[in-house]
């Protein structure tokens, strides 16, 4: 790199002399007064300055001056002046030379400035006009790294999305997730450069959103910063879409779904009631041998159990998507921990229930029938997706003015980008529904009631060590957030 910078200066130095050496030798060859030839060097000093810069300038206007003094004044062939009207005019010309040079070199620069302005204003305005038009069937990301290569002239572009917890990529890039992944928690700097890498944050007002790092030479820091800008508005402008849609579509999802409960309920109540009486009616009769009575015992247990779980199902879906009324008072956690392990133990006869033990004051400000419900529909969920025979454990602890409960299960794994949209109503994790039946309401209901409440739910995964759900609930009334 030192030996290309070299031939470039030297090639303009030889240029400069060459020139001057010319003028030098027609001056002389037609006895050119001194003030004639200072004026015909001033021409290629004004010329070299606008073409190649400031300070090839100075160095064409200084030997200027040392050719004016060796060959056209008196004594020739000597540096030494014996006018005094020759030192001022050597002097003025240098200084005119100067002057002149200094301000083409400004002009010159801030006509590249402006060109570089005008470059950078062209690039802004082509990713802001596609970046707001990007097909919205596909992922915004994805598009994003593409315009952005084409626009810088990089060599490759790679975005990590800190919301969904994904890396794209596009061209040629030495770098990988789990590289921007800890840069964007490690460190806290707005742009980071690293040889060839440059690295910026996104972000929205104060909402961090990921990195975007551009493989360059070279590239505009302010260019870069902008366009980091207009990748983190045009994520941010998808996710809103994304979210309206999906409201919309769970909108319009509520209302046929109000309908088609409406029509269950009348379907499974009316014959299991009718099922129910006529087994009751069985028994009351008193006619029956012991073989008969035993599953007459047995259909009437199980259609009572049909019919609390059909209640249950019926009421958790209803409350996904009414307004909770939270009744809120003092509860014992292990009392709500114990009658949840009873009522549940039925379903779950396959697995086997632990809790953690906790001291007796463990006491939240909830509302018991709710929060039972929620407890429910972890353990059900839990007892679903491990496998048969291993254990759901159930820890208690405090937290300072909370308490934070855990149901865990072995044997299921639940993939990083899909531990919030689990939460999500309808939502079931891929390969889910081949696990085990379900419709995507319970852990939705969970989270409803756990917010009413002012706590916050979510869950830890492992491969190895299963998942673990947690919801915190508060020690004290409060409203919630």
């Amino acid at each position: 790199m030192k030996k290309a910078a070299y031939f470039p200066a030297a090639w303009r130095v030889m240029c400069v002399f060459t020139l001057l050496g010319t003028l030098t030798y027609a001056g002389l060859s037609f006895h050119i007064d001194i003030f004639i030839e200072g004026f015909v060097f001033l021409l290629p000093v004004l010329l070299i300055s606008v073409r190649w810069g400031f300070r090839e300038a100075t160095i064409a206007s200084i030997a200027s001056v040392l050719c004016l003094d060796y060959l056209f004044t008196e004594p020739r062939y000597s540096f030494y002046m014996a006018a005094r009207h020759d030192w001022v005019a050597l002097c003025a010309f240098e200084t005119l030379a100067l002057a002149v040079s200094g301000l083409a070199a400004q002009v010159k620069a801030q006509a590249e400035n402006a060109q570089q302005q005008r470059l950078r204003f062209e690039r802004l305005y082509r990713i802001s006009k596609e970046a707001f038009v990007f097909d919205q069937t596909q992922y915004c990301g994805s598009q994003l790294v593409q315009i952005t290569k084409d626009v810088l002239a990089a060599d490759g572009v790679s975005l990590w999305d800190a919301i969904a917890l994904r890396t794209v990529t596009f061209g040629d890039i030495d770098l990988d997730h789990e590289d921007l992944r800890s840069w964007y928690e490690d460190s806290h700097d707005e742009m980071c450069v690293q040889g060839k890498l440059w690295m910026q944050r996104l972000r929205v007002s104060e909402k961090s959103l990921g990195v975007l790092c551009v493989s360059a030479r070279e590239i505009d820091p302010l260019t870069l910063a902008s366009v980091a800008s207009i990748a983190a508005l045009a994520l941010e402008r998808a996710r809103a879409f994304e979210e309206r849609s999906d409201a919309e579509a769970a909108n319009r999802t509520e209302q046929l779904r109000s309908a088609v409960l409406d029509g269950l309920a009348h379907a499974f109540k009316t014959p299991l009631t009718i099922i129910q009486s006529a087994s009751s009616g069985l028994l009351e009769i008193r006619r029956l041998d012991d073989r008969q009575r035993e599953l007459v015992e047995f259909i009437d247990h199980e259609a009572t159990r049909l019919s609390d779980l059909t209640t249950r199902l019926l009421t958790t879906a209803r409350l996904d998507g009414a307004r909770l009324e939270v009744h809120r008072e003092q509860v014992l956690l292990t009392e709500l921990v114990d009658r949840c392990c009873i009522d549940v133990s039925s379903g779950c006869a396959d697995h086997w229930l632990s809790c953690d033990e906790v001291s007796a004051d463990s006491q939240v400000w909830a509302d018991p029938l709710l929060m039972k419900l929620a407890l429910d529909q972890l353990i059900d969920n839990a007892a679903k997706y491990s496998a048969s025979g291993s254990q759901i454990r159930i820890s208690l602890r405090k937290d300072g003015d909370a308490s934070i409960v855990g149901v865990h299960n072995d044997g299921s794994f639940i993939r990083p980008e899909e531990r919030q949209r689990i939460f999500m109503r309808y939502y079931r994790a891929a390969g889910s529904e081949y696990k085990a039946a379900g419709t995507g309401i319970g852990l939705s209901v969970t989270k409803r009631i756990v917010e009413a409440h002012g706590g916050s739910v979510w869950v830890d995964s492992d491969v190895v060590c299963g998942t673990t759900v947690f919801f915190t609930l508060p020690h004290r009334p409060g409203r919630p957030e």
